[in-house]
């Protein structure tokens, strides 16, 4: 009964997850799959980082690595250690980024929309008198 026990425990301990944190427009979030709505040109900074089965990180034994179903929506820019990414807005649309760790995965899905452009209405005529 006990040893049927220790094994339970010991297999509990193995179980590892991802979870993903980040920072956009001074706001943090904190989950396994998430999404956000951006505009062009803005940033969002994610950090990946594996749990045990308590909740507390454990070290990677693999440098994560980060993908973008659609580059030309966001481009990623990844610390030498893998674990932090800066996301860059490029264009208009929607893309996956991916994490994967030691055979985990994370996703998170960008949605870009245009920001609106700045007008400049010039009228011509003449200058009026002093």
């Amino acid at each position: 009964m006990f040893s049927r026990f220790l094994r339970w425990l010991l297999a509990r301990l193995r179980m590892r997850t991802l979870q993903l944190s980040g920072t956009h427009r001074g706001l943090t979030f904190k989950g396994k799959d998430m999404s956000s709505t951006i505009t062009d040109l803005e940033k969002i900074t994610l950090t990946v980082a594996e749990l045990n089965s308590i909740g507390q990180p454990v070290p990677f034994v693999e440098i994560p690595q980060w993908a973008s179903s659609v580059p030309s929506v966001a481009q990623i820019d990844v610390s030498e250690d893998g674990a932090v990414a800066v996301v860059t807005s490029l264009a208009a649309g929607t893309t996956r980024l991916t994490v994967t760790v030691d055979s985990l995965t994370g996703l998170y899905d960008v949605t870009v929309t245009s920001s609106p452009g700045v007008q400049l209405f010039i009228t011509p005529g003449l200058p009026e008198p002093k």
